[in-house]
């Protein structure tokens, strides 16, 4: 694989168990363009690739990356158009590695960002986007649905950005489109958009009033996110559809 020179040697120090060396890709030189974000993983252990396609590190879900390099053109091992992605080239630390786009959700600055205060601590609310096939690409809407657009919350004593974990009760179920996913996310794409109209400070924790804008119609839901040091949780506590 290539997208432009690497900033280290292939054979730089990692720690890389048996099974990740004995995996590589078949592929040819990838051509990419630079771009410059930060990025959280999601996905269970994955593994990010050299330029020659030799698997060198192991990554897990909730990892932070610096994306460098994303690919010009979309790659896909079945005939499924919403199964292509990007290659995206990511550093961490001295270490130059490309990984599947569908696992890399880049943190990005939007309109449905924003912030508040709980406990005297700042935190920001932060949408992603991942590069795999999403709602939409050049040619206009895909049609296409196995993306997700979960939110990362940021503590500015620490800026480490961290996923939402989801409490699933039936309040979920009826505002959620993909049960099975398992982190909080603010939509926008073609089916409905989301935005934060008001947030207050409880005794136990922090709840979000939730506007949603439907194709026809609008709806409200309310989020209580349990605000932890460790792990960041969110629960679906009342959901009201007009039409």
């Amino acid at each position: 694989m290539s997208c432009g020179p690497l900033q280290n040697d292939h054979h730089s120090q990692l720690t890389i168990d048996e099974k990740v060396l004995n995996d590589s890709l078949d592929m040819g030189p990838i051509s990419c363009k630079s771009h410059s974000a930060r990025a959280i993983l999601i996905g269970n252990t994955f593994n990010a690739f050299d330029e020659r396609g030799n698997a060198i590190h192991r990554y897990k879900q909730g990892e932070i990356v610096d994306i460098i390099g994303v690919s010009d053109s979309l790659y896909n091992s079945s005939i499924e158009y919403c199964d292509g992605y990007h290659w995206v080239k990511v550093q961490d630390n001295d270490t130059v590695s490309y990984i599947d786009g569908r696992r890399v959700y880049e943190i990005l600055e939007s309109e449905q960002d924003t912030f508040f205060n709980y406990m005297g601590v700042k935190y920001w609310i932060k949408t992603t986007e991942f590069y795999g096939v999403g709602v939409a690409d050049d040619e206009g809407l895909t049609g296409c649905s196995n993306y997700h657009q979960p939110v990362v919350m940021i503590d500015s004593r620490s800026d480490q950005p961290k996923l939402i974990e989801i409490i699933k009760n039936d309040v979920f179920e009826d505002v959620h489109w993909d049960v099975d996913f398992e982190f909080f996310d603010l939509l926008a794409n073609d089916g409905a958009y989301d935005e934060i109209i008001k947030i207050e400070e409880t005794q136990n924790g922090v709840l979000l009033t939730i506007r949603r804008e439907y194709q026809e119609g609008t709806g409200e839901y309310q989020v209580r996110l349990f605000v932890n040091d460790s792990v960041n949780k969110a629960e679906y506590v009342k959901h009201v559809r007009h039409n």
